[in-house]
């Protein structure tokens, strides 16, 4: 099967005003402890009901932001959408606002708006995108954990080829507008000691880079590889870590290609593949 993925490089000038992730205070106080020190952590269970799963559509960066603001709020023991527990942020709302706000700044004034498809996004747009307020997940497309419809884009049987315009009631009626903070961890020698920290304060990280055929058909007991000729796909990484007896760290992310992907839409990462993304940002959620 041929996965999608959707995700285009940040522009510079859009994340220029991130700060280093040890700046927030849940992180720098894990880091100060000493990378030896960083424990084992499980965010497994404040995961989102199901795997997402974004079928055949560009909208890989959507998927995973909601299973990253899901996360965060439910580590921090709060629910998003009071009386819908158990709900995660609706991607198709995300990357509706996703891909309509910079259509908005690129429509001069008096002209008309072009229709929206589906054709990729930046991390940026999408967390732009949740300032304005996330929106439940109340129907999935049979047979896929998601509100993302398969018909879009260029891919068969499209109808017209719109993506859906961002709903309005939905938007004046969300309540919850999650406060994500503007951090990112450097891609360097460290980057893996930072997502642990972060995962240990309790919020999962949202990566962006590239991915090729062999992270199409990773095995549950192989690593992700580094593939920079691939194509760019967000993930959602610091799930899970365990030590083994040798002092072997494990480690494991999440995908947006369903439960029948890997193991159970879980895989296995390291420093070749953490080094080899483009960014990585925190998915700090104030309380």
């Amino acid at each position: 099967m041929n996965y999608r993925t959707g995700l285009k490089r940040s522009t510079p000038s859009k994340i220029a005003h991130r700060v280093a992730a040890d700046r927030h205070h849940a992180i720098a106080a894990v880091l100060a402890a000493g990378a030896a020190n960083i424990p084992d952590y499980d965010l497994t269970p404040f995961l989102p009901p199901d795997v997402f799963d974004q079928g055949q559509s560009e909208t890989c960066w959507a998927h995973s932001l909601s299973t990253v603001i899901y996360t965060g709020v439910t580590k921090l023991g709060g629910t998003l959408f009071a009386g819908l527990p158990n709900v995660p942020p609706s991607p198709k709302q995300l990357a509706s606002l996703g891909y309509a706000i910079p259509r908005g700044l690129a429509t001069p004034v008096g002209s008309q708006m072009r229709v929206l498809k589906d054709e990729g996004a930046e991390l940026d747009d999408g967390w732009k995108a949740a300032g304005f307020g996330v929106s439940p997940m109340v129907q999935t497309i049979a047979g896929r954990y998601s509100d993302v419809p398969e018909t879009l884009g260029d891919n068969p049987p499209a109808t017209t080829g719109a993506f859906p315009e961002p709903d309005q009631d939905a938007l004046e009626q969300a309540a919850t507008r999650p406060i994500l903070g503007e951090y990112q961890i450097p891609i360097d020698s460290n980057i893996l000691d930072v997502i642990d920290a972060t995962a240990v304060a309790g919020f999962l990280t949202q990566s962006g880079g590239p991915v090729g055929p062999a992270f199409q058909s990773l095995q549950p007991d192989q690593e992700a590889p580094a593939e920079p000729s691939g194509g760019g796909h967000a993930l959602a990484l610091g799930v899970k870590r365990i030590t083994l007896p040798d002092g072997t760290k494990k480690r494991w992310g999440i995908n947006t290609w369903g439960g029948r992907w890997c193991q159970g839409g879980a895989f296995l990462y390291g420093s070749n593949f953490a080094r080899a993304l483009w960014d990585a940002w925190p998915g700090t959620i104030q309380k």
